[in-house]
């Protein structure tokens, strides 16, 4: 199975100590994950963080759509007439206002592009990919299969 963690699920099996089986399934990251974990405040934290974003050997690919202000340039592709950057975004900003939708609308634009299957505990997102066709989990469910 492909699949892609959301940010907040580095933080869940770090705090968890969450034991993944990473031959298992193929990961993939972009930047964005990345870029989100690396602005983590505290110094122990990051580094924890990153760690754990090193060990699970995740297959980077550039995300699907470039946004100004948050795109690393020489990882993110133009979009294509999908749109689905924009239907995430409006639909995570109607739902709640938040400062990472972006990030958000990126990593699940890529992950229904790819196929594959977003890991998130974040429940907008989560049901936001599912609206739109993709396959979306929460972790206790993807660590159930």
């Amino acid at each position: 199975m492909k699949v892609m963690f959301d940010t907040n699920i580095f933080n869940e099996i770090l705090d968890h100590k969450i034991d993944l089986d990473f031959d298992k399934h193929e990961y993939y990251v972009t930047h964005v994950q990345f870029d989100e974990l690396n602005a983590t405040n505290s110094d122990g934290r990051r580094s924890s963080l990153l760690n754990t974003f090193k060990v699970i050997g995740a297959i980077k690919i550039p995300t699907e759509s470039a946004v100004w202000d948050v795109s690393e340039w020489d990882e993110c592709k133009w979009p294509d007439e999908n749109g689905y950057y924009d239907k995430i975004f409006e639909k995570l900003e109607a739902i709640k206002s938040k400062k990472n939708n972006k990030q958000d609308s990126l990593i699940g634009e890529t992950a229904i592009v790819n196929k594959l299957l977003l890991v998130t505990n974040d429940k907008d997102l989560n049901q936001v990919v599912y609206e739109l066709g993709g396959h979306a989990k929460f972790l206790n469910d993807f660590l159930d299969t």
